[in-house]
């Protein structure tokens, strides 16, 4: 059994309740869905506009959120490997 202090378990709950990984895979899902008509689709120059502006702006974000939620999930490993470095199990 591994000893854990009331704060390592509000950090390691307030990780996994980090909103930033449904919004990264909810802007890649937009970025994807307005790339592929962007790339395939004759359209005209207003929707062309909007796709691309769409397109950037999701991609930017999908970016965004990914390295938040990547920083988080390394910092929750982190925090779960010096746990468990404290007091081997057995």
């Amino acid at each position: 059994m591994y000893k854990i202090t009331d704060i390592e378990l509000d950090v390691l709950e307030s990780n996994y309740e980090s909103s930033s990984s449904n919004f990264w895979q909810l802007c890649l899902g937009i970025f994807i869905g307005f790339l592929i008509p962007l790339l395939i689709a004759p359209l005209s120059d207003k929707m062309c506009a909007i796709f691309v502006g769409v397109t950037l702006v999701s991609g930017i974000l999908a970016l965004s959120f990914g390295i938040k939620w990547g920083r988080e999930r390394a910092a929750a490993k982190r925090h779960i490997k010096q746990i468990k470095e404290r007091v081997p199990p057995g």
